[in-house]
């Protein structure tokens, strides 16, 4: 995921997974470490999980991927389970190119031909590198991409040890965000888990696997 230096958008062009972060107090129950632009706190695993599971369903609602449930034989070949693909589709990603739903898009349709567009596999290379927390890399990458819309800035804090950055809201935007809606994307997310029960179950778990193991081969390699 690359940050690409564009002019100021207006917020009408942010994408779902990006109002989630800006409005991740709207979308997240638990509380945590991590400090929203807004300053709101809550916890970077939920949100970063909420934000990669609006930006599957955005796609899907706009038809630039389908997520389709697939049967998959076990390791032993014993028996099958169900996983979650994202098959491209031909329509063009309506959202600018910094944006989670362009990213995996563009992924889908790099690793469609070999098979490897599962979304646990999605998700797992969207991610590039092991880390400790790979949660809170999810969100510093939506906040970059933010930060290249000109909709976020880094500020450098003094924090004992040691400095610290942090993202904040630009001031010429301010009230724009302030002011967001949030209706549209929370429906993603409550149709999904009202109408598709099952693929809303995969999807989340596939989530949250293929982050997870981010962390899990990180672990290991310390050991």
């Amino acid at each position: 995921m690359s940050q690409v230096p564009v002019e100021q958008v207006p917020v009408e062009q942010l994408s779902p997974s990006q109002i989630v972060l800006l409005r991740g107090e709207a979308f997240v129950r638990w509380r945590g470490k991590l400090e929203l632009p807004s300053g709101a706190k809550v916890s970077s695993r939920a949100l970063s999980e909420t934000l990669i599971e609006v930006a599957f369903l955005a796609c899907a609602a706009q038809g630039v991927l389908e997520l389709q449930v697939r049967p998959r034989k076990t390791l032993l070949g014993l028996w099958t389970v169900p996983v979650l693909f994202a098959e491209p589709q031909r329509t063009p990603v309506p959202w600018p190119r910094p944006t989670l739903e362009a990213w995996l898009a563009h992924l889908a349709a790099q690793l469609r031909p070999e098979e490897r567009h599962r979304v646990q596999s999605l998700v797992y290379v969207l991610l590039r590198e092991n880390s400790p927390n790979p949660w809170r890399r999810v969100v510093e990458e939506v906040q970059g991409g933010l930060v290249a819309m000109g909709i976020l800035e880094r500020m450098e804090e003094q924090k004992k040890p040691a400095k610290r950055q942090r993202a904040q809201i630009a001031v010429a935007v301010e009230d724009s965000v302030a002011s967001l809606p949030t209706g549209h994307v929370q429906a993603l997310l409550r149709t999904c888990r009202l109408t598709s029960p099952q693929l809303w179950r995969l999807l989340r778990k596939e989530v949250s696997r293929g982050i997870g193991y981010r962390q899990k081969f990180s672990e290991q390699r310390a050991t």
